[in-house]
């Protein structure tokens, strides 16, 4: 009995020592940011998603590079648009700055033609700099100020879709 309890307690120390290792190798990635924002945005019909992803690009102006429309997908993608870099990119370095959006929807479910009618609407943000000192742009991770940038287009989007006219 007690070498069974025994091993019990040394399978759950070495379970516990495994889950402490596995969240601290977590919490040392939290501190480092992405280059990408991602946030899936909610639902909409395809007619107001094709509406109002043109609108949101053209009031930030961006222009848009691809789009694309499958039964699957529909896709939109804005070309790099170059920006003055914020000023804590500034601090860290950046002499230029640029963002680029891509916003996809896919069907959440299909009518009896196969098109869904009801999209889900995912958003993604890229950013890249010019350093000082060097030449060409490189993926930078994304600031506090570029990250209320990207939050304030994805919030306008997300705004338009949910108060557009639902055609279902």
């Amino acid at each position: 009995m007690e070498k069974k309890f025994f091993i019990f307690l040394l399978a759950l120390v070495a379970i516990s020592i495994l889950a402490l290792s596995c969240s601290s190798s977590g919490a040392s990635k939290s501190g480092s940011r992405d280059t990408t924002y991602e946030k899936t945005l909610g639902t909409t019909t395809a007619v107001e998603f094709k509406r109002n992803v043109p609108l949101i690009f053209s009031r930030y102006q961006f222009e848009t590079y691809r789009a694309e429309e499958s039964v699957d997908q529909i896709y939109f993608e804005s070309r790099w648009k170059e920006r003055y870099p914020f000023q804590d990119e500034l601090t860290a370095g950046a002499v230029k700055a640029q963002t680029r959006i891509i916003v996809t929807s896919r069907p959440r479910y299909r009518d009896k033609s196969g098109y869904g009618k009801v999209q889900k609407v995912f958003f993604t943000a890229e950013n890249q700099v010019v350093l000082q000192g060097t030449e060409g742009w490189q993926e930078f991770p994304i600031t506090d100020m570029c990250l209320d940038y990207i939050k304030k287009i994805a919030g306008d989007l997300e705004l338009e879709m949910k108060s557009g006219i639902q055609e279902f």
